[in-house]
């Protein structure tokens, strides 16, 4: 029986190539934003707003708070090594 572990050490920042950086501080702006501009859609209403408007603002928002949460979680991978195979 074999005994896996998880303790995998973070890469220092020289060692993770350029366009990796770059390519996780994109996704990580682009969730905040999307996140942001979620719950900005209902901070900027009116009150009297017709119900499919309203319905719309609801799949708008749940659209892009999906999306910045999946671009945070993609951005949060990128800087992990992968794991070796124990051979």
């Amino acid at each position: 029986m074999t005994t896996l572990t998880t303790d995998l050490e973070t890469p220092r920042i020289s060692e993770v190539p350029v366009a990796t950086l770059l390519l996780h501080g994109a996704l990580q702006f682009m969730g905040v934003a999307l996140c942001v501009a979620a719950l900005g859609i209902w901070i900027t209403t009116r009150s009297d707003v017709m119900p499919a408007t309203s319905l719309i603002k609801l799949g708008l928002s749940c659209f892009m708070g999906m999306g910045g949460l999946s671009c945070l979680m993609m951005a949060r991978g990128f800087c992990r090594p992968s794991p070796q195979d124990p051979t």
